[in-house]
């Protein structure tokens, strides 16, 4: 990613404190649901919302990312004991929810 394109990700990155089997819904796109933190490494587990696409489990260490596309960018903030803080950074018109709170249709 050119260093002016992730200046701009980081100035708009939404950060979420999750525990263990909570998830972060981006859009009607993504979920990313928290598996497990250790001592500096969180596991998740990244599904589509839209296509029968197979689960992704990875873990990251403190501060790494993963981009998820060219719009999409999840990173590992920090770990607190059992939480995490997952940082999301995407397009303004994306909605990025707590899990617990998304619309049940």
């Amino acid at each position: 990613m050119p260093e002016g394109t992730w200046a701009g990700y980081m100035k708009s990155m939404l950060v979420l404190t999750r525990r263990a089997g909570e998830a972060i819904i981006i859009g009607d796109l993504l979920e990313i649901r928290l598996l497990g933190v250790s001592e500096s490494r969180v596991q998740l587990a990244i599904r589509s919302l839209k296509a029968d696409i197979p689960l992704l489990k990875l873990t990251l260490s403190t501060d790494q990312c993963v981009e998820i596309g060219d719009q999409i960018v999840v990173k590992a903030v920090r770990r607190a004991g059992e939480h995490s803080r997952i940082g999301i950074t995407a397009p303004p018109d994306m909605p990025i929810v707590r899990g617990e709170k998304r619309p049940f249709n």
